[in-house]
């Protein structure tokens, strides 16, 4: 498994004035030019469906995988 091109960052969020606990960010340690994971990707390409974003976008994002 490859090494990751980011760490987790505990990061402060206010929502309507109050601070959520608890949450997680993810910060660069390596810059460069890095695929998304297979489960990463496929998360992307739901979302885009979902969202009803455009087809040749979605397409874009299933050849990323080569699917």
């Amino acid at each position: 498994m490859a090494k990751s091109a980011y760490k987790p960052v505990n990061v402060t969020v206010i929502v309507d004035g109050k601070p959520v606990p608890d949450v997680i960010s993810y910060g660069v340690i390596k810059k460069g030019q890095y695929r998304p994971s297979e489960a990463y990707l496929d998360v992307i390409v739901k979302g885009a469906e979902e969202q009803g974003l455009p087809e040749g976008y979605i397409e874009f994002l299933r050849k990323l995988s080569g699917g």
